[in-house]
């Protein structure tokens, strides 16, 4: 696959400095291995997730804004009420309102804390876990025909936390600024990024321990 040393890449595969919390989530390389062998491991990575890999890259074409570069250009004196493009940000832990979920890449409220929002049935989607379901169908002669139908399961917050927390996402979308009352501070502006496409947000693949 061309362009693998591209920044978006570079970027996607770098190791994270995620809190303790986060890190248990996760499964992270070992530290204690040379730079020609992480090379190889990471050319196998990109080789085995080559359809995520060429999304970010797609997605990130036009430059893809940091976790800081996201709080530093949506917050800066003069900056337009919302900023359409790529972002790449570490999750720490998903928090469950009554119809959508949101990703908190801190592990509290805070004027730096990136929120990304997902409607529940968008979650259910990147989630991609599905139940049989029976279907009965009229037949000939009086005869009922059972069949069974992929039917998509609801996202549940255990199973999103599974899933995004202490992972690398790269997503596609437009910023938006809400007013939240910080505790013991004036009101702050919170960054938001609303996800409106299960197809908008990629799940960085990661390198796996040894056996």
């Amino acid at each position: 696959m061309g362009g693998y040393k591209s920044r978006a890449l570079a970027s996607a595969l770098a190791v994270t400095a995620l809190p303790p919390a986060a890190l248990a989530h996760t499964e992270r390389e070992p530290f204690a291995q040379d730079d020609s062998g992480r090379t190889q491991r990471e050319s196998a990575l990109i080789a085995r997730n080559e359809d995520a890999f060429e999304r970010i890259e797609e997605m990130c074409e036009d430059g893809c804004y940091t976790e800081f570069g996201i709080v530093e250009a949506a917050r800066e004196p003069g900056a337009p009420p919302s900023i359409d493009g790529a972002f790449m940000l570490d999750v720490y832990r998903v928090q469950k309102k009554p119809y959508s979920y949101s990703l908190h890449s801190l592990d509290r409220y805070d004027p730096t804390c990136v929120i990304i929002q997902i409607d529940k049935d968008i979650m259910a989607q990147l989630l991609d876990r599905f139940e049989w379901e029976a279907q009965f169908l009229e037949g000939s002669d009086d005869e009922i025909v059972v069949a069974r139908r992929k039917k998509l399961k609801k996202a549940t917050l255990e199973g999103a936390n599974e899933h995004f927390a202490g992972r690398r996402i790269v997503i596609r979308g437009q910023t938006r600024l809400i007013r939240w009352p910080w505790e013991g501070q004036k009101r702050g502006d919170q960054v938001v990024i609303k996800v409106e496409s299960a197809d908008d947000l990629v799940r960085v693949p990661i390198l796996r321990p040894r056996d």
